[in-house]
């Protein structure tokens, strides 16, 4: 009961960078950090799941969604459509709440499992939620003004974890599909064999990553169970998951091509970006340049020597516990799962690219190393302090671990509990409600930029980037016809979309109140209005006043106040 407390405030403590979003103040609603830009999309996304299935894009009318995780929104989208319960509240409240405990204790159970040390367990379960680098050291070191959580290239499970849910919920489904084979192996009971297909075959639906490395450690682990036991049993298991992991991934999928060969681009992309002060990139093409074959090899040994340390951090403590691994059975199967996993997350990124979203994408997968080293770190700990008979160099050591690990943690947190968030005004709260509010779903909204007198195609597309949003289909419940839509999808045409709403914007230019029924103007409108019937398009949302809408006869205003007008085609 104890353990299970303690893991309790873990994941309250790791859920605050969601908690704090998603409440309605006086002066509007809230949204903190990232939540103001991924929070809407994934809101906008499981506002979707709820109305249609398979689901549109819902920023972008009209297109299936594809290339997409959206499991974890799924799974929300039912909840809310079977309890009531706000989306909001589901997403910002209650379920980083529900994540964060299973990811704690579901460590925790494995650590107890295998090594039978409850403070193992719990090192453990706080390692890899709070786990952190050694980045805090080179401000003190160069003086440089350097991210705390990302300054060796890998972010940080409590800053970037549980506002990338699709990471989140697959971490879970992770952990829990390690316990499942565990118990499976050691009990040999269907009803595990039965947790563990269902957890690795759904965890490509959460996120891809996640199910190239369960599959691939699956896989690893049922044939050398077969060659070394004549075991067949988890061939069986694999080839079941492996089915419904393509039944969950091919629907969906949108070709995003191969992954691209890329040897040891993320030390390179560390050294040359957030610690290029170093000139790594100088003296690498330096000694290339002189053709010094053996600096160009100190110059990797240092570059990748950096990276891995460098991001480790105290999770180096798992040293420790590779006696006891190794005692254990370093060719049981659980363990070749587990080292298999672990080389498939470090490996694949370190020598692919992603050739959509490159690097960002492509690094989410060291999240799942860290990740996975953090199990065996408890583990460590309890073996170190069982080397040390004095009480007090023991709570020294401890004190050290703490200090040493948590400066990420400590100020991602002190970032978060002071940062205002961005505001969403009550003005355009009400235009999101009564939206919501005003006919069916999958009502086409057309949001219009702002209003000026010209837009040139690179302005067209600067707002499109950076000012439009998901936010009605995530608050206003309707569909959109061309909004950013915060992930990149290659099979979306933006400049097709963008080159009709240039064209839309024609009348602006051309209905004023000196030439409103001059030929020119009325052309302009009908052009206009067969955009729109084209696009099925059912209503337009202006922020501004506009003369030419107010006074468009083949239009309705229905709604018009502060926060902007809406028109009914």
């Amino acid at each position: 009961m104890r353990s299970k407390l303690i893991i309790g405030v873990f994941a309250i403590v790791f859920s605050l960078t969601m908690l704090r979003s998603g409440w309605y103040l006086e002066n509007g609603y809230r949204l903190i950090g990232v939540n103001a830009s991924d929070g809407i999309w994934n809101l906008a996304l499981i506002s979707e799941l709820m109305n249609s299935f398979p689901p549109e894009h819902p920023g972008f009318a009209g297109e299936l969604l594809k290339g997409y995780h959206f499991f974890y929104h799924i799974l929300l989208a039912g909840i809310a459509k079977v309890t009531s319960i706000p989306v909001p509240n589901l997403y910002f409240h209650i379920f980083p709440l529900i994540i964060s405990y299973l990811w704690g204790y579901g460590v925790y159970r494995i650590v107890v499992k295998l090594y039978k040390n409850k403070k193992a367990g719990l090192w453990s379960a706080f390692f890899s939620l709070f786990g952190g680098s050694f980045a805090f050291l080179l401000p003190l070191i160069w003086k440089q003004d350097l991210s705390i959580n990302s300054g060796f290239g890998i972010c940080q499970p409590l800053g970037c974890s549980l506002v990338n849910p699709a990471f989140a919920s697959s971490i879970v489904l992770m952990i829990w599909s390690y316990y499942f084979l565990i118990e499976y192996l050691q009990t040999n009971k269907r009803k595990w064999a039965i947790w563990l297909i269902v957890a690795t075959g759904i965890s490509v639906g959460f996120k891809v990553y996640a199910g190239m490395i369960l599959m691939g450690a699956l896989a690893v682990a049922a044939v050398f169970r077969a060659c070394s036991q004549r075991k067949f049993d988890l061939l069986i298991i694999f080839g079941l998951a492996l089915l419904m992991a393509m039944a969950v991934f091919f629907p969906f999928n949108a070709n995003y091509g191969f992954l691209l060969f890329q040897p040891l681009w993320p030390p390179h992309i560390t050294m040359q970006g957030p610690l290029g002060f170093t000139r790594w990139r100088v003296l690498w093409e330096l000694a290339e340049y002189n053709h010094n074959l053996w600096g160009i090899i100190k110059l990797e040994i240092w570059a990748n020597g950096v990276f891995f340390l460098g991001n480790m951090g105290t999770r180096l403590l798992v040293i420790f516990a590779l006696g006891k691994f190794i005692k254990r059975g370093v060719l049981k199967i659980d363990a070749v799962f587990y080292l298999t996993m672990l080389g498939i997350s470090y490996l694949i990124p370190m020598f692919f690219l992603q050739p959509a979203g490159g690097v960002f994408n492509m690094v989410q997968m060291y999240w799942y190393f860290l990740f996975l080293v953090s199990i065996l770190v408890g583990p460590g700990i309890v073996s170190l302090m069982s080397r040390i008979n004095s009480e007090t160099y023991k709570l020294a050591i401890y004190l050290a671990i703490i200090v040493l690990t948590l400066p990420s943690t400590a100020t991602d947190l002190q970032i978060l509990l002071t940062d205002k968030g961005r505001i969403i005004d009550n003005n355009q709260l009400e235009v999101l409600e009564f939206l919501r509010g005003y006919g069916d779903y999958d009502k086409t909204v057309l949001q219009l930029p702002e209003l000026q007198q010209k837009y040139t195609k690179e302005e067209l597309y600067g707002w499109f980037t950076s000012r439009s949003s998901t936010i009605i289909p995530a608050l206003g419940g309707k569909r959109v016809y061309a909004v950013n839509e915060g992930v990149t999808f290659p099979d979306l045409d933006i400049n097709k979309r963008l080159a009709l709403i240039m064209r839309f914007l024609l009348p602006e230019k051309v209905c004023n109140k000196t030439n409103w029924d001059k030929l020119v103007c009325q052309d302009a409108l009908d052009d206009a209005y067969n955009m729109l019937q084209s696009e099925d398009i059912r209503f337009i949302y202006s922020k501004e006043d506009r003369l030419w809408l107010d006074n468009w006869d083949k239009i309705n205003i229905v709604y018009k106040g502060e926060g902007g007008s809406i028109y009914g085609i």
